[in-house]
């Protein structure tokens, strides 16, 4: 009698209703779509020089995230992004800063590599005509 009377007092107050509510939670609605994708690699211009601080971003990528390439031109990025193609995306943000002013470009990448692919970009000098 006693034990029925406190379980009733406790489940007024709230307590032991949420054990079973964590154990019958429903399941997530929503799951992370897209596929992860990874890509390193270096930036240089059309002497072969390796170009610092360009951003490099995956264009489709879930999260927005961009990166910026080192002293030495390298990279590394890497988002969720949806289908099978990543879209790479370098853009000089800095000018002339970092040795001359080089055009924005992309490249489309295949998803579906099982090995983070290497891509090394050449950029052009950025014609204003």
């Amino acid at each position: 009698m006693k034990t029925k009377l406190l379980a009733r007092i406790l489940a007024i107050l709230g307590f032991g209703s949420g054990l079973t509510a964590c154990m019958y939670a429903p399941a997530p609605m929503y799951a992370p779509l897209g596929k992860w994708f990874s890509a390193r690699g270096y930036i240089t211009d059309e002497a072969g020089y390796r170009i610092k601080g360009i951003k490099v971003s995956i264009g489709n990528g879930d999260r927005g995230l961009s990166d910026f390439t080192d002293a030495e031109g390298r990279y590394e990025i890497s988002d969720r992004v949806d289908g099978d193609i990543a879209l790479i995306e370098f853009e000089d943000i800095d000018g002339a800063d970092n040795g001359g002013d080089f055009a924005s470009t992309a490249i489309s990448v295949d998803v579906d590599s099982e090995n983070v692919p290497k891509v090394v970009m050449t950029l052009k000098e950025s014609s204003d005509e």
